[in-house]
């Protein structure tokens, strides 16, 4: 296999239909399509000195391998990381035929212009799992919820997944949603996304980073608008789009954006309405949209990251997620034995770290 890296914005556009073809044959991820990694570069990607470092593999003149990476500057350093790796969920490589991911990252460990590897979300049965750990150690781990769906309808899961009390209580919520405008519950899947919705998930979002210090992607609302609106009509124009919303008259107060790939929901950005946080419109949306996908027959409702009790306490299965870290040149390496120090420390103490992935997109559910 012949590795190469792909560093300009040029060559990135050339290899546009090739990676489109090779995520269709063999893509496990949404994410992996190049759409979602161009929508993100245009509008984040170039922010903080970041260059492109796709790694491709090529064998016979055939495009058959594709890492998405880019090199930012972090702390003096180059990290190599992920793009749009505080964005998207499960990342991993292309790779037509996995005897060829032990080459790829071997290529990739020894191009040139980067200090420290840091590889994020790695699930044990994803493609670079094995090979990462031959080059890198794992530096920590993250725990993701899951629903394996059963059951003949949603009515019949709510029953069986919530106590007594729970239903009591979001019966009581939602009668009293009623009381101040009509309850409404709706989806859209098809075509581009309805802007008042995205528009209120956009200033929910951001209301809610704000009122609770959280610090991300909503640090720049008018950038996280764009990026939003991008992946949206991306993930509509590929067909994965999901978007759903409760509202009280003409009020929406609660909205998810995320996606259904292979048969499976990806529980992606909840929103809801700071003022009306007492009747629990985001719990009232969640229930409502785990319902919904059971009288749709998809086979799962993925919480994606971010592990938050009310996750694991409606979940029936998790798996792990393990970052690592490799160095790429001497003082790289100083760094990486340093990173591991800090992680340790801030670990013990509960504190986050500054690299962390996007925090402001997860949130309890109110």
């Amino acid at each position: 296999m012949d590795v190469r890296i792909t560093s300009s914005e040029q060559e990135l556009l050339a290899l546009f239909d090739s990676w489109r073809d090779l995520h269709l044959r063999i893509g496990r991820s949404f994410f992996n399509d190049p759409a979602f990694f161009m929508a993100w570069w245009d509008i984040k990607g170039r922010e903080g000195n970041r260059v492109l470092h796709v790694a491709t593999g090529w064998n016979e003149g055939r495009l058959v391998a594709l890492a998405p990476l880019v090199v930012a500057r972090r702390y003096g350093l180059r990290i190599l990381e992920w793009g749009g790796a505080n964005v998207f969920d499960y990342n991993d490589m292309l790779l037509e035929d996995h005897a060829g991911c032990e080459a790829m990252w071997h290529g990739i460990r020894a191009s040139k212009g980067y200090d420290v590897g840091f590889i994020r979300g790695m699930e044990a049965n994803s493609t670079c799992y094995g090979a990462l750990r031959g080059i890198g150690r794992p530096l920590r781990n993250n725990t993701i919820y899951r629903i394996n769906l059963e059951g003949p309808c949603g009515a019949a899961w709510h029953a069986e997944a919530l106590s007594p009390s729970k239903r009591k209580a979001l019966r009581r919520q939602e009668r009293q949603i009623h009381t101040k405008g009509a309850f409404s519950f709706h989806v859209h899947g098809t075509g581009p996304a309805p802007p008042v919705v995205i528009s209120a998930l956009i200033r929910q979002k951001a209301a809610w980073s704000s009122y609770n210090q959280k610090q991300g992607l909503f640090d720049d609302p008018s950038s996280a608008a764009a990026l939003l609106e991008s992946m949206a009509e991306v993930a509509a124009g590929l067909g994965t789009m999901h978007l759903s919303w409760i509202c009280s008259g003409d009020e929406i107060l609660a909205v998810h954006f995320g996606f259904i790939y292979q048969n499976v929901l990806y529980y992606y950005m909840p929103s809801y309405h700071l003022d009306w946080a007492a009747y629990s419109p985001g719990k009232i949306l969640l229930i409502k949209l785990i319902e919904w996908c059971v009288d749709h027959s998809l086979s799962a409702f993925d919480f994606m990251k971010g592990d938050d009790p009310y996750k694991a306490s409606l979940a029936n299965a998790s798996k792990e997620l393990w970052d690592f870290t490799f160095a790429g040149t001497p003082g790289g390496w100083l760094a990486e034995l340093g990173g591991r120090k800090l992680y340790r420390r801030r670990a013990a103490s509960n504190a986050p770290l500054a690299s962390e992935a996007n925090v402001a997109r997860f949130e309890p559910v109110a």
